[in-house]
């Protein structure tokens, strides 16, 4: 099986040689919560913020389903602000894997 990847070479692999790829957990983490636990609470506050803030002005039918119209806007805004922010997360070295160690020349 081949995969390509784009990674940080420090050992000075070259094309062909077998490599292992280390990613830190921490950074796996890292954008796990950014592309899903954000959006995430995105939802959550969009159809709590937006039940309250209905009831507020006085609606009384749908609160329920204008709330949640209102939850998967708000999340639909996150994940476009995630994929605006993609360029710069592509370029952060945090998030790309590394080459610890040249196992096969």
């Amino acid at each position: 099986m081949e995969l390509k990847v784009v990674v940080v070479n420090k050992v000075n692999a070259q094309v062909g040689d077998q490599v292992e790829v280390n990613l830190e957990t921490q950074n796996v983490l890292g954008a796990a919560f950014i592309a899903y636990v954000i959006p995430l609470i995105a939802l959550v506050i969009g159809i709590g913020g937006g039940s309250f803030l209905l009831k507020k002005v006085g609606v009384k039918e749908n609160v329920e389903a204008y709330a949640m119209i209102i939850g998967f806007l708000l999340t639909m805004v996150t994940y476009m602000g995630i994929r605006l922010k993609e360029g710069s997360f592509k370029k952060d070295k945090r998030y790309m894997p590394n080459i610890c160690k040249i196992v096969q020349e």
